[in-house]
């Protein structure tokens, strides 16, 4: 039974619940994640605090003694950032307290993403939570949290198949790639975005041994893509340049406004002569006007397209995501428990304080009598005795406390029977 004042809660939208251009407006940037924090947080005014930001969600993760304004606040604050779409209230969803830990666990497990077993969560997720670190938003029982959350990644993936086959938005863009222009290695590639999404399209083009060109705002960012992806740095003012030059271009940016306007993807055709162009823009919002589909032999694949290859593939992994879901209630479960075991930690020290107390006052009516070896076998078997009569006692507690929905007045008759409801003078006072 977590603290009262301590409700976990998980509010926001996801593309489960709104759509993509909504999403768009929610985007956060990685670079900006840490400003957009600590403005979040003055808002709501939460001792924990977690900002998660991917293609396919925005999710605030926290702790509050009131969930409803909390609620409230964050629609505000999310209608105050959108500036080309109003967050009506059914692209929205809030959980809170357990039905919280157990959205947070299927997130992390890639039970909740687009797509089913996606395993760069794991790395967001962990990247948030550094950043509410860092910002001291993290509480004991939020690290305690998030912990028992990752370990409950781990479970699933290491003991079910969901993270097999087509696993993120990057390796399906891959993947349907290769199904509309076939073998990769004859390709020459533009990756647009250097961040998380750009390094992964990075890595499976390697695999695929295409031809690798890489731009972004951001020189050194492409740089090092470039290095990891066996690629070549090409100028972010000489974008126009790069496309024309390419067979496929993969859009991963953060831009507010399209990358690629149909006016470009026009002039690039001419210089083309109009060859086959595919794009797959997988940014969040997206970098492609839709447009740019009545240019001639222009493609375009956006994640709209990648939803629905998704739920094409849903049913190849259902047999796994029923052993996974098992997984997580089994772990927010035994988060829970954990919960109330710790709960009663300070009755418990206080049980055994109050034993120790009346062990010393008894051995210090004979300590005149005793020689100091005498003094230590009495000490020894004062202590032993403690143990003892205390080991009932201590079981019976933790487990009353592990029971579901175990009542408070329990916890209080123990606390009676042992007289811990009273001051230790009024308790050690004879009568």
């Amino acid at each position: 039974m977590v603290n009262v004042n301590r409700i976990p809660f998980v509010i926001g939208c996801s593309f489960h619940s709104a759509p993509m251009d909504v999403l768009g407006e929610l985007a956060i940037g990685k670079d900006d994640l840490q400003s957009v924090v600590k403005e979040i947080s003055g808002w709501i005014h939460t001792p924990d605090l977690v900002v998660l930001s991917t293609c396919n969600r925005t999710e605030i993760v926290g702790t509050t003694k009131d969930v409803d304004a909390t609620k409230q606040q964050i629609a505000t604050y999310f209608n105050t950032v959108s500036e080309n779409a109003m967050i009506q209230p059914e692209y929205m969803y809030c959980h809170s307290e357990q039905a919280a830990v157990t959205h947070l666990f299927r997130v992390i497990g890639g039970l909740d993403s687009m797509m089913i077993g996606e395993t760069e969560i794991v790395g967001q997720l962990q990247y948030a939570f550094g950043v509410s670190q860092c910002e001291g938003l993290a509480t004991r029982f939020f690290v305690q949290l998030f912990d028992a959350a990752f370990r409950a990644s781990r479970r699933v993936r290491g003991e079910t198949g969901i993270d097999k086959g087509i696993t993120s938005v990057a390796k399906a863009g891959v993947h349907m790639a290769r199904r509309i222009m076939g073998d990769l290695s004859r390709r020459r590639v533009l990756i647009v975005g250097a961040g998380e999404t750009g390094v992964l399209t990075g890595t499976y083009l390697s695999e695929e041994n295409a031809t690798i060109y890489v731009t972004n705002r951001s020189h050194e960012k492409a740089v090092r893509l470039a290095a990891d992806a066996g690629g070549t740095v090409v100028p972010f003012d000489a974008l126009e340049n790069a496309i024309a030059g390419v067979d496929m271009v993969f859009l991963a940016t953060g831009a507010k406004l399209p990358l690629v306007t149909r006016d470009l993807a026009s002039r690039v055709q001419k210089r083309r002569k109009g060859e086959m162009l595919l794009i797959v823009d997988i940014s969040m919002p997206p970098n492609a006007a839709p447009d740019i589909v009545d240019v001639g032999n222009v493609f375009l694949f956006n994640m709209s397209d990648l939803k629905d290859m998704v739920a094409r593939s849903l049913s190849q992994r259902a047999k796994e995501r029923k052993r996974a879901e098992l997984i997580v209630a089994e772990e927010v479960a035994l988060f829970y428990n954990r919960q109330r075991t710790m709960e009663v930690g300070p009755l418990i020290a206080q049980l055994r304080a109050s034993f120790e107390d009346i062990s010393a006052r008894e051995l210090a009516k004979y300590e005149n009598r005793l020689s100091e070896a005498e003094k230590e076998v009495f000490r020894q078997f004062a202590g032993s005795l403690v143990n003892k009569l205390l080991h009932h006692p201590t079981v019976g507690v933790r487990e009353l406390a592990e029971e579901a929905g175990a009542p408070a007045d329990k916890v209080q008759w123990f606390e009676k029977l042992f007289g811990l409801d009273k001051a230790p003078d009024v308790r050690n006072r004879r009568k």
